[in-house]
């Protein structure tokens, strides 16, 4: 009788233990997000912002928040923030507000030209939803800097950029998805427009690993075109 009670005894101990094995184990710590909501909007534009939630068990030193918008939308102000950019790729980092708790928040805000929204969002490289792939493959090449419109005529633009970091192939001259010209080297002419029309391009860089983020935005009108009197 005594066997039995003390066989009975040592189960129940071993039960128990294992329950409290299970219980202590630790649940798997969440990530750092980064959510973004139209706090207004208008016709010909909208505020935004951006919330980051620090859901890890760490302390947040410092952050980036990096996006793209699209052609035809630029941002025209922004507050809690330093930015980098306003059309295309757009980089914020933190100013007074770097340091966020395990469970704290932090958040800036901004003012849009267009109806666009963000797309290819990282915060610290990661994207803002949670995850840990970046928004393009190592080895692709970087943005290209300082898109701009250097001559114009009744039918044509010439633009040009800064070349990209890493390796890059050639360029992509885009007027929305649409390739107007692919070259290799830091300048092209868009010719073929007609008088007095506007139009909006990007440009990125390529190589045989991928296509980079799109640039900054340029919107020009051609010379010409009817005039009323």
């Amino acid at each position: 009788m005594r066997l039995r009670i003390g066989v009975i005894a040592a189960a129940l101990a071993t039960a128990a233990a294992t329950v409290i094995t299970v219980a202590a184990t630790p649940a798997s710590a969440a990530a750092a997000t980064a959510a973004f909501v139209q706090t207004s909007t208008w016709g010909s534009g909208y505020e935004a912002k951006y919330t980051i939630t620090n859901g890890t068990s760490s302390t947040i030193n410092g952050w980036t928040v990096a996006f793209d918008l699209p052609g035809g939308t630029s941002i025209s102000s922004s507050w809690d923030s330093n930015r980098t950019g306003t059309s295309g790729h757009v980089t914020f980092t933190n100013s007074w507000n770097g340091t966020i708790a395990p469970g704290g928040t932090a958040s800036f805000g901004f003012i849009a030209a267009g109806s666009g929204t963000p797309t290819n969002c990282t915060l610290n490289g990661a994207s803002c939803g949670g995850g840990t792939t970046p928004t393009t493959p190592a080895g692709t090449p970087g943005v290209p800097g300082n898109f701009r419109v250097t001559a114009t005529t009744d039918t044509s633009f010439t633009l040009a950029w800064n070349a990209s970091t890493g390796t890059v192939t050639g360029y992509r001259v885009y007027e929305g998805s649409t390739v107007r010209a692919t070259v290799t080297g830091t300048s092209t002419t868009v010719s073929g427009l007609t008088a007095g029309s506007t139009h909006t391009y990007t440009v990125k860089a390529y190589n045989n690993v991928g296509e980079s983020a799109a640039s900054n935005s340029v919107t020009a009108t051609t010379t010409g075109g009817t005039t009323t009197p």
